[in-house]
């Protein structure tokens, strides 16, 4: 059974004002406290999230289709998903 066109539809436009509220006025900051850089690791560790609901914590993603099309994940240095950050 296909869902209706409105629920993808309604869920892109909240995303967006989502996006455009709260997240796109917080990079960086006013004050300059939080840079930009910082958007790498939000996505590296909502990675890490879908990573660890879709399979367990014990599962290394060594790799991940979300980066580059099969980027290194937890072989590479910044990797926060066994991290305090995570």
């Amino acid at each position: 059974m296909l869902k209706p066109i409105w629920v993808p539809t309604v869920s892109l436009l909240l995303f967006a004002l989502y996006w455009l509220i709260f997240i796109d006025p917080f990079f960086p900051t006013a004050s300059g406290v939080l840079g930009h850089d910082y958007r790498g690791n939000l996505s590296e560790m909502f990675i890490g999230f879908i990573h660890y609901h879709s399979n367990n914590a014990l599962e290394v993603p060594w790799f991940t289709p979300a980066t580059c099309a099969g980027n290194m994940f937890v072989a590479g240095v910044a990797s926060p998903y066994f991290n305090v950050q995570q």
